[in-house]
């Protein structure tokens, strides 16, 4: 799969598009949303706020429409910590846009290692 046009996109934490820049929900919605056809719901019309905590309520406020796996599948959603992150399952990886600190923000691919390394523990959802 062509990751390509993912890679080196903006971090904006308010942001929903390539030329404003993404947070990691929106960025995880956009990508599942042009590579695989899925929507990931959100929650009201305020779903992108200005922590990771508050960009991830779209899933968390709607975990009935989710199941964790153990072996992901292109397109899943990764969850990272303890939600404070999410990206997605491609090629036995994560592509995800993150705001920074030890790795330059905005969008890359990363292997699941480097992912547990970054945020912890990490958990794998799909549509249920």
């Amino acid at each position: 799969m062509n990751i390509n046009a993912y890679l080196g996109l903006q971090f904006n934490p308010s942001g929903d598009n390539a030329s404003e820049g993404f947070n990691c929900f929106t960025f995880m919605r956009h990508v599942r949303k042009s590579l695989f056809g899925k929507d990931t719901p959100v929650v009201g019309d305020n779903y992108m706020g200005e922590s990771s905590e508050d960009c991830q309520r779209g899933i968390l406020a709607n975990r009935q429409l989710y199941e964790s796996v153990r072996s992901p599948k292109d397109g899943d959603i990764v969850v990272c910590g303890d939600g404070v992150h999410v990206g997605i399952y491609i090629d036995g990886g994560c592509l995800h846009c993150m705001r920074g600190g030890i790795h330059k923000a905005g969008s890359s691919f990363n292997t699941l290692a480097v992912i547990e390394r970054l945020y912890g523990k990490i958990n794998f959802i799909r549509e249920r």
